[in-house]
């Protein structure tokens, strides 16, 4: 099965594997508890560790919300708390629509490597590894 016709499948707000993961989240958020310091911030304490929440940046001191876009355990039992749907909190790189959208834009082959028309000081760059 294609990306395209699982996205035109799926159900869910998320794609199946992004919504497992969340899933996963929010069974590992039932043993946090929130302290609310303003509207957008919150510290959760999860077995004696703290972290800090700032939804109006999208953010989680674990690091997981602002690098995965997706609801971090912290950032579920916060969205939890306010009765929020924390699909709502997760990049839309990861619902179907967006992978329905790729795929409609056409992308064609490149032709023949020998027809490619390379300017002489392109091609005797010398590029080499990253350290």
């Amino acid at each position: 099965m294609s990306y395209v016709q699982e996205a035109l499948q799926t159900y869910t707000t998320l794609g199946k594997k992004y919504q497992e993961m969340l899933t996963l989240n929010e069974a590992m958020s039932t043993r946090m508890t929130v302290v609310p310091s303003t509207e957008y911030l919150h510290t959760v304490n999860d077995e004696g560790r703290h972290y800090t929440i700032c939804f109006l940046e999208k953010k989680c001191s674990c690091g997981r919300f602002q690098v995965n876009e997706l609801s971090c355990p912290h950032a579920w039992t916060v969205l939890k708390s306010k009765y929020l749907m924390p699909e709502d909190y997760c990049s839309d790189y990861y619902k179907p629509k967006s992978v329905v959208m790729i795929y409609e834009v056409p992308v064609y082959p490149s032709p023949d490597r020998k027809k490619w028309n390379i300017p002489a000081h392109v091609a005797d760059e010398v590029v080499l590894p990253p350290k």
